[in-house]
């Protein structure tokens, strides 16, 4: 009975050992597939807040290239907190997480953001047609990930999206449906006087309704919404430089 026992835990434990030894090798060469999934994801996000098409990944990738893809480029450029552009390997960006990274000293915070130009003349002339910023902020359960496009006077809205959160199906994650990113379309990052002014939502819907530059009307998930204002007010001060450089269609 104890040899039948041994000969039980034995088998038990080379099949342990054989399955372990198989799903990491799995889980190793699955692992490049996995980051490139998850690099495209990202750049998918940015191409759709442009409003540009794109019918697979190939399509997606051309937008970033040097060719670019019927004639439109997405160029990406990554600033310090002083303005000034520095370098990032592809690892190095990968890592990036810009709500991380406020708990780190000024000088090594890194901000990227994306450019838009409608032909190679523009690309030359740096004259965008729209401009992405990275936003993000913690909402109730999560930190909300998003890009915020802005039209080429750097003043008006073009879309927005959110790509990663984990907040409350029916609630916060309504963040993702189309009804609210369209709410944000044409709303004003610049006040009467000229200052930046992130749109921010609302229950109230006549606040909404008076200030229709300005305000986004909800029904629920104050504490969702609360991070994303917290974001976007963080986005615009972060690159601030960037959106008085381009403002009026870098005249």
């Amino acid at each position: 009975m104890q040899e039948s026992n041994v000969k039980t835990m034995t088998f038990a434990t080379i099949v342990t050992v054989v399955c372990a030894v198989i799903l990491g090798a799995t889980a190793t060469a699955l692992k490049p597939q996995q980051e490139l999934n998850a690099k495209v994801f990202k750049l998918k996000n940015i191409v759709q807040v442009f409003g540009l098409a794109a019918e697979n990944d190939k399509d997606v990738e051309e937008y970033f290239s040097e060719a670019g893809k019927d004639d439109k480029f997405i160029v990406r450029i990554i600033k310090d907190a002083d303005g000034n552009e520095v370098e990032m390997n592809e690892i190095e960006f990968k890592n990036l997480d810009l709500y991380k990274q406020e708990k780190e000293p000024v000088a090594s915070r890194r901000y990227p953001y994306f450019l838009k130009f409608d032909s190679a003349a523009d690309k030359a002339a740096d004259k965008p047609s729209a401009i992405v910023l990275p936003t993000q902020d913690f909402g109730l359960w999560s930190v909300c990930y998003g890009y915020l496009s802005l039209e080429s006077d750097a003043e008006t809205i073009k879309g927005i999206v959110y790509y990663d959160h984990k907040e409350t199906p029916g609630l916060g994650a309504e963040i993702e449906q189309e009804f609210w990113k369209v709410s944000f379309e044409g709303k004003k990052i610049i006040d009467n006087n000229g200052a930046l002014l992130a749109p921010k939502a609302s229950k109230d819907a006549a606040i909404a309704k008076d200030s229709p530059n300005h305000y986004i009307s909800v029904s629920g998930a104050t504490f969702t919404m609360d991070g994303i204002d917290k974001g976007l007010v963080k986005t615009l001060k972060n690159y601030e430089k960037v959106i008085e450089h381009y403002r009026g269609g870098n005249k």
